[in-house]
């Protein structure tokens, strides 16, 4: 049962929270823009042009998401920003998925556990990158496969969703209202370069190979946050 709910709980803020899970940290090897995206407009004649190409490659309206009720967003919002899901408490989803730039990051590398900052003035003390990126939200309900190495993903054959690290049972999966993208944000909170960190903290201290004692753990700090 607490497993069924840890699930629901991560799985209802997905579409705030979509960062790839990984462990890996390296030292940069590529340059980032120092400023934002320059602003720029298209013409009439421009946009219907496009249109054109767009109907000619069979380019489609995205399908209109499912209705969240207005509770699991809430509930989205707040786990979204809170950084008590971070093993350090220092980090949350909104950290690299910021509103203010679109929710990105303006990386292609994002900076995780240690990091100070926000977007492109996030620094590492030991200039570490993850290796992944924060893509933006906006969306990603029209995929069944999501992370660059499409590790979650919809098993259109069995209507399955597919997930690293864990055989989900029948009662964690019935949560996940909107498929792949409800189970995504359960793994960030597993990674230790991303969130759980590699010291410090009761999360950290779980093996790997045990992502259910994480989720546990997690939900014990959500259940002791006092209304």
């Amino acid at each position: 049962m607490r497993s069924r709910i840890l699930t629901g709980a991560v799985s209802v803020s997905a579409a705030l929270w979509l960062v790839g899970c990984s462990d890996d940290t390296t030292a940069p090897t590529e340059t980032t823009a120092a400023t934002a995206p320059v602003a720029f407009a298209i013409t009439p004649d421009q946009a219907a042009a496009l249109r054109q190409l767009a109907t000619a490659a069979g380019v489609t309206a995205v399908s209109k998401p499912a209705p969240v009720r207005p509770e699991l967003m809430r509930l989205g919002q707040a786990l979204a920003f809170d950084k008590i899901l971070s093993g350090n408490r220092d980090i949350s989803c909104m950290t690299c998925h910021l509103a203010a730039t679109a929710t990105v990051d303006l990386r292609s590398l994002a900076i995780g556990q240690g990091g100070v900052g926000l977007g492109l003035a996030r620094t590492h003390p030991q200039n570490l990158f993850i290796h992944r990126n924060a893509p933006p939200l906006f969306n990603l309900h029209a995929t069944n496969i999501l992370t660059w190495d499409g590790r979650i993903f919809l098993n259109t054959k069995t209507n399955l969703v597919k997930v690293p690290q864990v055989n989900l049972t029948t009662s964690e999966r019935a949560v996940f209202e909107f498929g792949p993208l409800s189970a995504l944000p359960m793994f960030p909170v597993l990674s230790r370069a991303e969130m759980r960190g590699t010291s410090g903290n009761e999360l950290s201290a779980v093996k790997d190979t045990d992502p259910r004692k994480t989720w546990r753990l997690v939900m014990l700090r959500l259940g002791a946050i006092q209304q």
